[in-house]
């Protein structure tokens, strides 16, 4: 990027002939013209006085090729395309002009166990661009003195959101759900936390479930309880407990969800079973002579050698559809197992297909990934499908990292974005929550600038996706990268060729699929190649989440005496 020259070089610059100084200014790169267009008044009238220049700083950067661009000869205008575009994939200097905000954490939490949380949500007030933003929670668990501070973010007066506490879960109840003999001293500790919706319920609070031990010494009775205490955030009472589950400790618990009828789903595991996991369900059931309320626990079989390699840990579990859950590693949050069935935990559980081919043909496979965007193309008529008759066919956009390898076949490892195409039986969209068994696939695009898959922190890599697709943010231990793309380049072709025919034939726009969307871009083995940018570094970074395309929290370790931090960076864009 162009550094700017001390006050007497740039006097200098200014008495450059102006044909020579736009020549100059022809050969910045985008970000450097950004940078120049903000910094200066001569740059600035330079640029408004020749729409060739804007015209050929608008061909670097990604988006639809109209031809009636090129036709247009208002130069303000064509500057603020330039400068939305270049907001749009972060060619703005983002990297050093991003807004940083941060507040401390508490020395005494637990950031295993903390976590941002977030929810869809439609904000009032808000742009066409970022019509949905995600309603952000951060839980600040402090695991020894059994206590969770909810913050929610609420905008201040000048419309900046910041964490606000709202709730408080403390443990003055544990008394009455842990009932010991005598007046024995007991110890509290919060092992894991979930928070969910209940589907099945009357209200739409959300619910946060609190798997809790309790141990005490010296005592002829036993020293580790457990159970899951389930809270209802009401906004007048505070948290209320809605339900509790007894826990019967199996091993070391792991990982934690809750279905939307309220059962927990615990990961443990075995150090009996030559370090494997097994999977329990929880689920009370009223007796119905005695009207008592007992929990029911169902477990799976061990995770063992057969689908699971010696160096592979489970970190975290998603239930989805309230059908069927997914076990993740601790490397990356994509998922390695799948359990097909809830209802019927006695089943084995199944390791995933994550191999990718090193091919550039539409290869099948399984759903892989997350999906972050979807698109419907309806009825279409093609001699070549469906005997000519109208048909719907859908794509979905995934992100999918791995770093297997087949012995003996040619393997991709890395990160990746690849196109699904599917054929519904009726005219139905694409369901992002359902794990579908068959989906053709095709490499779009490829993430540059990742680590070594292979040498990662005990941490592995965080993952956040922004509510409209347009950013992708990783952290790996200190390290915060953001790509930038536009979903839509890769799925609908109106919109990705500006209306310019494509290939013939190709109803699902999987030739040359966002090419000359991308054309100024890097291109390998037919995929565009995305490059990221680096944000400040302010620690080691153990959660992710956004709150709209340009509103990037996080929180972490910082070095300062290990003291924790929770931060947000504003990227100038959409927001």
């Amino acid at each position: 990027m162009l550094q700017l020259p001390p006050p007497p070089m740039a006097n200098k610059l200014l008495e450059l002939p102006a044909e020579l100084l736009r020549e100059i200014l022809h050969t910045l790169d985008p970000e450097s013209f950004y940078m120049c267009l903000l910094t200066s008044k001569l740059f600035r009238s330079h640029a408004l006085n020749s729409t060739s220049l804007l015209l050929d700083h608008l061909d670097r950067i990604p988006g639809p090729r109209n031809p009636r661009l090129r036709q247009n000869n208002n130069a303000e205008a064509l500057m603020k395309v330039f400068g939305k575009r270049a907001a749009q994939h972060l060619t703005n200097g983002v990297s050093w002009m991003a807004d940083t905000y941060v507040w401390r954490t508490s020395r005494r939490a637990d950031r295993r166990a903390s976590k941002i949380t977030s929810s869809m949500a439609d904000e009032e007030g808000s742009s066409l661009e970022n019509a949905f933003v995600n309603d952000l929670g951060f839980l600040e668990v402090l695991s020894d003195e059994a206590t969770i501070n909810i913050y929610s973010l609420e905008p201040n007066k000048a419309k900046e959101h910041r964490p606000v506490l709202t709730h408080v879960i403390s443990s003055h109840c544990l008394p009455e759900y842990f009932p010991v003999p005598g007046n024995l001293p007991v110890q509290y500790e919060i092992i894991k936390v979930a928070v969910f919706d209940a589907i099945y319920e009357v209200d739409t609070l959300p619910r946060v479930a609190v798997l809790y031990r309790a141990f005490w010494k010296d005592s002829p009775y036993t020293s580790d309880w457990m159970k899951v205490i389930v809270f209802r955030l009401d906004d007048d009472f505070g948290p209320m407990v809605a339900d509790t589950f007894e826990v019967r400790a199996h091993s070391q618990p792991i990982a934690m969800a809750v279905s939307g009828e309220g059962s927990p789903v615990i990961v443990y595991r075995d150090f009996g079973a030559g370090f494997g996991h097994n999977v329990v369900i929880y689920r009370n059931v009223t007796d119905e002579i005695t009207a008592e309320t007992h929990t029911l626990e169902e477990d799976t079989e061990t995770l063992g050698p057969g689908i699971q390699f010696p160096n592979e840990r489970i970190t975290g579990v998603t239930i989805h559809e309230n059908k069927y859950a997914h076990l993740y590693p601790a490397a990356y949050p994509i998922p390695q197992w799948t359990i097909p069935r809830l209802q019927n935990l006695g089943e084995r559980i199944e390791r995933r297909d994550t191999y990718l081919p090193d091919v550039v043909e539409v290869f099948p496979k399984q759903s892989l990934g997350k999906v972050i965007a979807h698109h419907h193309h309806h009825r279409i008529k093609e001699k070549d499908l469906n005997d000519g008759e109208p048909t719907c066919v859908n794509t979905a956009l995934e992100l999918m990292i791995s770093r297997d390898e087949s012995f003996g076949l040619a393997s991709r490892t890395g990160a990746f974005l690849l196109k699904a195409i599917h054929y519904p039986s009726t005219c139905k969209h694409f369901n992002p929550e359902r794990d579908y068994h068959t989906l053709h696939h095709v490499f779009v695009a490829c993430l540059a600038g990742l680590p070594d898959l292979h040498n990662l922190s005990t941490l592995g890599l965080r993952l956040a996706v922004s509510p409209r697709a347009h950013r992708i943010a990783i952290a790996s231990w200190k390290t915060v990268k953001i790509w930038s793309m536009d979903p839509q380049a890769f799925l609908d072709p109106e919109y990705s060729l500006a209306g310019q025919e494509g290939v013939p034939g190709d109803y699902a726009f999987i030739e040359g699929c966002g090419w000359q969307f991308y054309r100024n871009m890097r291109f390998e083995k037919e995929c565009v190649v995305l490059e990221p940018v680096e944000l400040p570094s302010l620690g080691v970074v153990y959660g992710l989440e956004w709150r709209c395309e340009d509103e990037l929290w996080g929180f972490g370790k910082g070095s300062e005496r290990g003291r924790g931090f929770g931060v947000r960076f504003c990227l100038l864009g959409f927001c």
